[in-house]
């Protein structure tokens, strides 16, 4: 009921003495037992998201769509990856660089999202609220680990900066943190699964 009530009662404030456009950048980091060739490869083609897979969250309760797969295009900039969220929405490539930095620009069909998961000032891809664009990121840690950081810059287009900043938050860090949990297990699974058969291999030579 607060959420409800707040921007009622902040908005004769913000209308006289805030920007009406806004944008900000979401961030999350996931250090990952892999290497960062291991972790890009679960980047671009992201196979299908079992159910399982992922946790539930705040985003999933309040029923917004929950990603499905990625596809990619092709390899590089202006290469379109097509991320399927139950009712996809498109990123199209901007910056490629293989095992360190992957960024995109959005392309949002705003009726992806259905009317009843959000209030219309934080509907994603609305007149209101959109993510603008977004980028994965790796580093190696000092153990030859992978730190993984997943930006999204988000354009804040209403009168409610402080409502609407609370909820674009609250639901970019959970997909943030979804996607690198998949990420991270994906990555992990797959690094273990090829040290055992090299290792199965190795014991079968001597």
């Amino acid at each position: 009921m607060s959420l409800v009530i707040l921007p009622i009662l902040i908005a004769p404030i913000e209308v006289n003495f805030l920007d009406l456009t806004n944008t900000y950048t979401v961030e999350n980091s996931v250090t990952i037992y892999a290497s960062p060739s291991m972790v890009w490869k679960q980047l671009g083609e992201v196979e299908l998201i079992q159910a399982d897979e992922f946790d539930v969250t705040l985003t999933s309760l309040i029923g917004v769509p929950r990603p499905v797969k990625a596809s990619m295009s092709a390899e590089g900039i202006g290469a379109v990856r097509t991320s399927e969220w139950e009712r996809g929405f498109r990123e199209v490539i901007t910056h490629w660089e293989p095992n360190k930095k992957m960024t995109y620009s959005f392309d949002i069909d705003p009726e992806a999202i259905p009317d009843h998961a959000l209030d219309k000032y934080v509907k994603l891809g609305g007149e209101y609220f959109s993510p603008l664009n977004g980028g994965y990121y790796l580093s190696e840690d000092s153990a030859g680990n992978t730190v993984l950081t997943l930006k999204t810059r988000l354009l804040d287009n209403t009168n409610f900066s402080v409502y609407s900043r609370v909820w674009g938050e609250l639901i970019f860090r959970d997909f943030h943190d979804s996607l690198l949990k998949l990420m991270k297990s994906r990555s992990e699974k797959f690094t273990h699964n090829k040290s055992s058969k090299e290792d199965a291999l190795t014991r079968a030579a001597a």
